[in-house]
């Protein structure tokens, strides 16, 4: 090619990557809460479930799917005081977890600014712990002192603004119920003692259990939900705390408070035992909850565990027809080595495919990062179960993350690492959202060539060419999933569109946080897949990138002058 040419190809190529459209996959949806209390940050944590007639029966088909429209599945979502942090929301102390971190069963790491700093350094190891844990314990230092100003509002809505909101307590969505029902947690506002929160009430519909010190709801099928209770109060050196059972209850209130793991106590060496079921499905006469159970007679490490009751020969009200069996390889203690500090099945399926996390401790880091490890289980039916660790592709080795949820053609979606640089004596990694159509039984031929097969950032799949609409997003997490393929999730916005498409893009304005649902466009295919690129020189924020008309007269003002 001679001078001439190849500089005639490089300006058309620069229009031609400015005016290509693309199709994507996805729709951007952002859902915003209808509430006049103050808030920085909206998450997107739950999507309405879908009936569908079979795995055609779904968004991309068609613009209905599973009788309803796709635009019309419900959000759930909350609302924040202050930004995302690290890729997740501040709570102060979690809204959600039983124990603090999800691992902290003596409840050691929340008495001051410099507790919360030492967790960061022990388990997470970052260099900036000292902001990472000044953000948190701002929030929760003035939950104990009284400050009653809401900080997680909840919401659902299935359009741009709101349909309802949740004010009279901190609410926090874990899913929505078959008839559109937010199911969550209530905790009441600066009702704390001795650093516990004291008003923790499970939001459900039908009757919530009655008579317990906390409930806390996480998935219901209309008949019975899943959740966890306490009944106990526990103390160790750091005061006294709530011990907690992995429980089921049914419309009426009837509950189940499922044992621990034989041979663990109350309180042990201080650690005090913790349970929960996360989600269920009953398959034939079965019942399968999965969450993590309490293991260890010295120290009550919280375990993923799935749990297991045949209705055939039991009525489910009955503690001791329950089993809870360990997933192996995901445990704290692997062979003889403490791997994890905890961990946890999310979620499960139909085709009794389950999700999950482990979180690495501090001391065993894996490429830099103490990281939270996605796994699956292919099987929870089986006698004996272990968690397989993907990889490849997007997940690279040492990536971290979070599982989100899965349909039941085990499509997986989640949050993942962006980037794989050292968060060991550095800064916490980029996040961003994921889907993953894993292939096991149950698992669509169709539905996944959608996806090549492959898993993909979802920035990808919602990149249509345009520097507005979908390009004002970047997902930075997937939560939920239905059978029709519409995604709940958490996005960084730039109003009126990032400078490029490219993931790494920059923001002329401020970037807020928002919560968004991702609808599938009918009739898209992974041929209108088009992967965003990256930016090897990030633009100022003051600044523009080159537009189109601005190329249009660079090529006009070339031809001139040759």
């Amino acid at each position: 090619m001679n001078r001439k040419m190849f500089k005639l190809s490089v300006v058309s190529s620069a229009i031609l990557a400015t005016t290509q459209v693309s199709a994507a996959l996805y729709n951007v949806v952002e859902v915003t809460p209808s509430t006049t209390n103050t808030y920085k940050s909206a998450y997107g944590v739950a999507i309405e479930p879908a009936t569908t007639t079979g795995a055609s029966d779904n968004c991309f088909v068609s613009s209905t799917a599973g009788s309803k429209s796709c635009d019309s599945y419900i959000l759930g979502g909350e609302t924040r005081l202050v930004s995302m942090n690290s890729g997740t929301e501040v709570d102060g102390l979690s809204f959600r977890e039983e124990a603090p971190f999800a691992m902290n069963r003596q409840f050691s790491y929340i008495q001051t600014s410099d507790d919360f700093e030492n967790y960061c350094e022990a388990q997470l190891g970052y260099s900036t712990c000292s902001q990472w844990a000044s953000v948190r314990w701002n929030v929760w230092s003035a939950e104990m002192n009284g400050d009653a100003t809401p900080n997680a509002i909840g919401f659902i809505g299935s359009s741009s603004t709101s349909d309802a909101v949740y004010e009279s307590a901190n609410v926090v969505i874990n899913s929505i119920s078959p008839s559109g029902t937010a199911i969550g947690i209530d905790s009441g506002f600066a009702n704390v003692t001795s650093y516990r929160r004291d008003s923790v009430e499970a939001r459900v519909e039908g009757s919530a259990p009655s008579g317990y010190l906390q409930t806390r709801a996480w998935k219901t099928d209309g008949t019975y939900t899943v959740g966890s209770v306490s009944v106990e109060q526990a103390t160790s050196d750091y005061g006294t705390y709530y011990a907690s059972y992995p429980a089921m209850w049914d419309s009426s209130g009837t509950t189940v408070q499922i044992p621990w793991v034989s041979g663990t106590a109350l309180a042990s060496s201080n650690y005090i035992a913790e349970g929960s079921m996360r989600d269920f499905v009953i398959v034939g006469n079965v019942i399968y909850g999965v969450g993590f159970n309490a293991y260890d007679s010295s120290y009550n490490y919280m375990n993923a565990t799935v749990f297991k009751l045949d209705l055939g020969s039991n009525t489910f009200d009955t503690p001791s027809a329950w089993t809870s069996t360990v997933v192996n390889n995901a445990t704290v203690v692997v062979g003889s080595d403490t791997i994890h500090t905890n961990s946890v099945v999310t979620a499960v399926n139909e085709n009794l495919v389950a999700i999950g996390s482990a979180k690495r401790t501090g001391s065993t880091p894996s490429n830099g990062a103490a990281s939270n490890r996605l796994f699956i289980v292919d099987d929870v039916s089986a006698s004996s179960l272990t968690a397989s660790f993907p990889s490849g592709g997007i997940i690279f080795e040492g990536a971290g993350g979070k599982a989100g949820a899965i349909n039941n053609y085990n499509e997986i979606v989640g949050q993942v690492d962006f980037d794989d640089t050292r968060e060991i004596d550095g800064k916490p990694r980029v996040k961003r959202g994921f889907i993953y159509p894993y292939n096991a039984s149950g698992s669509d031929a169709t539905r996944m060539s959608r996806f090549a097969n492959k898993a993909w950032y979802l920035d990808d799949l919602t990149n249509d060419g345009s520097l507005s609409g979908n390009n004002q997003y970047r997902v930075v997490d997937a939560t939920d999933i239905n059978d029709a393929g519409v995604i709940s999730g958490t996005a960084l916005k730039c109003s009126g569109g990032y400078s490029t498409t490219s993931h790494n893009a920059s923001c002329s304005g401020t970037e807020t946080v928002v919560a968004v649902k991702l609808v599938p466009i009918a009739g898209a295919t992974s041929s209108d897949i088009s992967e965003r690129g990256t930016d090897t020189t990030t633009s100022e924020r003051s600044g523009g990138s080159l537009g189109f008309w601005s190329l249009i007269l660079l090529t006009l003002g070339w031809f001139r002058r040759k």
